[in-house]
């Protein structure tokens, strides 16, 4: 088989294999190259993947679904490997951090609740009783102890009898 008699770009003979006319297939037709080429880079290009991700915080559901639309279309030769698995790769991390962000969703809830309780102990305090005041109408008591009449508060012996707490 004959060599192709053109030269290359970088001043060394071809060494493709010539046709009839002499020379190669990309010597023969120089346009041919950049047609071969756009192909193969246009096979190169990103896909466009368009998954609908929802606003917000994801919940499982999300991620379920997502990943479901992900392997669907990594089957069906719209979504290309290398990009799947920087997919999986997101996924695994929203993963290990849903336990911490649950718990840190939990903590804020248990806080304001807890602030709002004691907002309403703060306002249950700073109303007068309405015994308070019925005693003060009818001379009565009903109920409770007076300042003098409270329980006799004894020494602590502390848990070994001697007075310290060793």
């Amino acid at each position: 088989m004959q060599a192709c008699r053109a030269v290359t770009k970088n001043g060394t003979a071809c060494t493709k294999p010539a046709r009839t006319s002499g020379l190669c297939l990309m010597h023969e037709d120089p346009d041919r190259a950049k047609v071969l080429g756009s192909l193969g880079g246009k096979q190169n290009r990103r896909r466009s993947v368009d998954p609908e991700i929802p606003e917000g915080a994801l919940a499982m559901a999300d991620l379920r679904n997502l990943t479901e639309t992900a392997l669907r279309k990594l089957l069906a030769g719209e979504l290309s490997a290398k990009n799947a698995s920087a997919f999986s790769q997101l996924c695994n991390l929203l993963l290990k951090m849903h336990p911490t962000a649950t718990l840190e969703a939990e903590m804020a809830r248990l806080q304001q609740q807890l602030a709002e309780m004691e907002m309403q102990i703060q306002t249950d305090h700073q109303l007068p009783s309405l015994n308070t005041e019925r005693e003060h109408a009818t001379g009565e008591r009903t109920g409770g102890t007076e300042a003098g009449e409270a329980a006799p508060v004894l020494p602590s012996r502390g848990r070994n009898g001697h007075g310290n707490h060793n």
